[in-house]
């Protein structure tokens, strides 16, 4: 559900429905202009952080997100 509202009173609903799960490019369409968007988490409450995080650079299923790789990376990428 995507709501309006003027300094966060008086909220109305804008949109409802659900975007699935994929890499490719969805549009919300509305019935008129929107001039800022800030999403906010309403689900459940989310476990805490635990630990520290380790992030290991994988390839992306876009070679245009890969192209900051170094080109000993580069090379070990299988041609498409």
């Amino acid at each position: 559900m995507i709501r309006s509202s003027a300094l966060d009173n008086d909220r109305r609903e804008l949109k409802r429905g659900a975007l699935v799960s994929t890499y490719e490019q969805q549009t919300i369409r509305f019935d008129r202009d929107i001039a800022e968007l800030a999403p906010l988490y309403t689900g459940p409450r989310l476990a805490p952080n635990t630990g520290a995080l380790t992030y290991q650079r994988v390839r992306s299923a876009s070679p245009d997100i890969d192209e900051n790789l170094g080109a000993e990376e580069k090379k070990k990428t299988p041609p498409r």
